[in-house]
């Protein structure tokens, strides 16, 4: 059995990360977005939306894939390139 996790989901749904405290190894992939608007994660999000998020990914030691599933405001390649760098800056810098 593995585990994935969409912190959009758990986020907009009030459910707690609780349960894979339970099951580490069975964690094999993880989502995120900024769950107002499901978009990209920003310099400008409230951060404390992921406070939970990075507690357990950090709690159990994941270091597989983290996906972005958010949308973008972006719509010319240049900015679409533009903001995806900047969201991966800003995930980043939620696990320092």
């Amino acid at each position: 059995m593995s585990a994935m996790v969409d912190s959009y989901h758990q986020y907009v749904n009030n459910l707690s990360y609780d349960d894979l405290y339970n099951y580490p190894t069975h964690l094999k992939h993880l989502h995120t977005a900024y769950p107002i608007g499901r978009k990209v994660p920003s310099i400008t999000d409230d951060m404390t939306v992921y406070e939970d998020f990075v507690k357990m990914v950090k709690a159990l030691n994941y270091n597989g894939m983290i996906s972005v599933e958010g949308s973008l405001n972006s719509t010319s390649p240049e900015d679409i390139t533009a903001e995806i760098k900047a969201s991966l800056k800003t995930l980043k810098s939620l696990f320092e």
